[in-house]
């Protein structure tokens, strides 16, 4: 057969592929759509020419996104105050704003969800962005670090 025959739009088709995703191989299958096209359109020719692969993206929930463990929020406050911020000074400044319950809380769910979570898959209390926010503006004045912390601010 001539290359023309055999490149022409007349005796060709576009397939769709889409995966489907299944517990196991055997239940897995193949979607094709067939479209018709208009013959006497050349724009519509000159572009099926060319092989079309579209791929649908999966977006799979990332849980946790944008909160941060306490040595995170320590590393994320300190790059932004004056003066030192610790494991020890984050301690201090939940137990002042009370956003999170002790340590052998019988309901560690129980915080102020603005500026903290409790992880209950890994037994852990995670904070927010509004917190670290928070804690850098309300800890920036030595005068109300040591009202919140309890100690006077160390310099850098």
């Amino acid at each position: 057969m001539p290359s023309s025959t055999l490149n022409s739009t007349k005796y060709s088709f576009n397939v769709f592929l889409v995966p489907k995703v299944a517990n196991k191989k055997d239940l897995s299958d193949t979607a094709v759509e067939f479209i018709k096209i208009d013959e006497g359109n050349k724009d519509e020719l000159a572009r099926l020419e060319k092989l079309n692969v579209l791929i649908k993206e999966k977006h799979i929930p990332i849980a946790n996104l944008d909160l941060y463990k306490p040595t995170q929020v320590v590393a994320k406050v300190q790059a932004q105050l004056p003066h030192k911020f610790t494991i020890g000074s984050h301690t201090a400044a939940w137990q002042y704003f009370k956003v999170r319950p002790a340590g052998a809380a019988t309901k560690p769910e129980v915080t102020d969800s603005k500026y903290c979570v409790y992880d209950a898959a890994h037994k852990d209390y995670l904070y927010t962005e509004a917190w670290v926010d928070k804690l850098a503006k309300d800890l920036a004045d030595a005068q109300e670090f040591l009202r919140i912390i309890g100690s006077v601010p160390v310099a850098k």
